[in-house]
């Protein structure tokens, strides 16, 4: 059976690129792939959970192609939560009318009404849901349930080793972007090229849509813009990053000592403050355009960062 063990063949392929490599988006293509190779009948989907999306989020698909598959399953819905809830494999043979099926519709006009699912799971951390549908009357065989969970095993160690990687590199990334800051800040002698300087470095430093350096002078009450970096409106940031620093500054418990201490929030103080907000970079169907989704205070009465 000369197709049956190329076949076999280019999945041990598959598998073991899989495995060799620390890149995601290559694991997640040579997961799928192993999976449509071993039933090319069949559609496949890889769901991630995704705590920030609420749900089970679209991570790859192969095989058939599909089209109006929801880019998000909310958690506690459908057969992927149901996977994901119990960590174990579920074999579905009459998927569409499962009460549990959200995306029957599409599945049933393809032909494709049996859905096996199982988790994606590394040790004890559940990473997401390999959900494969197949044609009626053709669930995959004992040994073929077998090689997809044993897919589903090796990709999971991937996934979760391409992560500690991700984040390896971030670290160190973030570690030499704070260095080269350092340096350049203890070379700036003009208090306008420090400002430019800090709003830049913390925009590359968290990969952001822009920053924003705003200065607070309490004798006053305003704020003004020092230095903007990136290309998000100041008019965006600055009522946030206004906000943040405004509550930092309130009011406080007349007993407490200046600079604050057990049980006493801090008093406010008198000198110029210096907000900094960072403007999100992320995905707008979640965040509004340029949201400033962070801010730090820095004050001269006690020369301490909050």
């Amino acid at each position: 059976m000369p197709n049956s063990a190329e076949r076999l063949r280019r999945i041990a392929e598959l598998a073991g690129s899989v495995s060799s490599t620390l890149d995601l988006n290559a694991v997640l293509d040579h997961f799928t792939a192993a999976v449509t190779a071993l039933r090319p009948d069949a559609a496949c989907s890889v769901r991630l959970i995704d705590p920030v999306a609420g749900g089970y989020r679209l991570a790859r698909a192969g095989g058939v192609r599909i089209v109006g598959r929801r880019q998000v399953i909310p958690f506690g819905r459908g057969l992927t939560h149901a996977v994901a809830e119990t960590g174990r494999p579920l074999l579905v043979e009459e998927y569409p009318s499962d009460p549990r099926a959200l995306e029957g519709h599409w599945s049933a006009g393809r032909g494709l009404t049996v859905y096996y699912g199982a988790p994606i799971r590394a040790a004890d951390e559940l990473l997401g849901v390999l959900s494969v549908n197949l044609p009626a009357g053709a669930p995959p065989t004992p040994e073929e349930r077998d090689m997809i969970e044993t897919l589903a095993g090796q990709a999971a160690v991937a996934m979760r080793n391409a992560r500690l990687f991700a984040q390896s590199e971030a670290r160190r990334r973030a570690a030499e972007s704070l260095a080269e800051i350092s340096r350049d800040l203890a070379q700036a002698l003009d208090p306008e090229i420090l400002a430019q300087q800090i709003v830049n470095g913390a925009r590359d430093l968290l990969q952001s849509q822009g920053a924003i350096l705003l200065r607070f002078d309490s004798d006053l009450s305003e704020f003004t813009t020092t230095a903007i970096a990136g290309d998000t409106p100041a008019a965006d940031m600055e009522s946030p990053v206004a906000f943040a620093v405004h509550n930092i500054a309130a009011p406080g418990d007349p007993r407490a000592p200046p600079c604050g201490g057990p049980g006493f929030p801090r008093r406010p103080t008198t000198g110029p403050a210096l907000g900094l907000a960072i403007a999100s970079g992320v995905d707008h169907r979640s965040h509004p355009p340029g949201g400033a989704i962070g801010s730090a205070r820095t004050d001269d009465r006690c020369n301490r960062h909050h």
